[in-house]
């Protein structure tokens, strides 16, 4: 199954179960591993019913580049200029 499988069928259970987001923190990192391909000890992916995005830190930006290529889950740079915490994207994405 490819991420974007994966990454479906999340949202399915995610409509069926009313939910609008999903967070797999860094504590989690082989179901975050799972569902994203980034295998790096820190991050933290958000799915929401429309996107998905991943935080790390600059030790991670070359790796986590690498492996969410082609997964349709956007690099979140922590402490980048521009870059929104994980509870501004929530509220972005999830209020209308």
């Amino acid at each position: 199954m490819t991420i974007i499988e994966k990454l479906n069928a999340l949202r399915t259970l995610m409509k069926e179960r009313n939910l609008d987001v999903y967070m797999i923190p860094g504590e989690h990192f082989k179901a975050r591993a799972y569902m994203s391909g980034f295998t790096g000890s820190q991050g933290t992916l958000i799915v929401t019913l429309d996107d998905a995005a991943l935080w790390t830190d600059g030790r991670y930006f070359i790796q986590a580049a690498d492996q969410l290529k082609d997964t349709t889950i956007t690099l979140m740079k922590q402490g980048e200029e521009g870059v929104p915490t994980i509870a501004q994207y929530i509220y972005d994405h999830v209020t209308m």
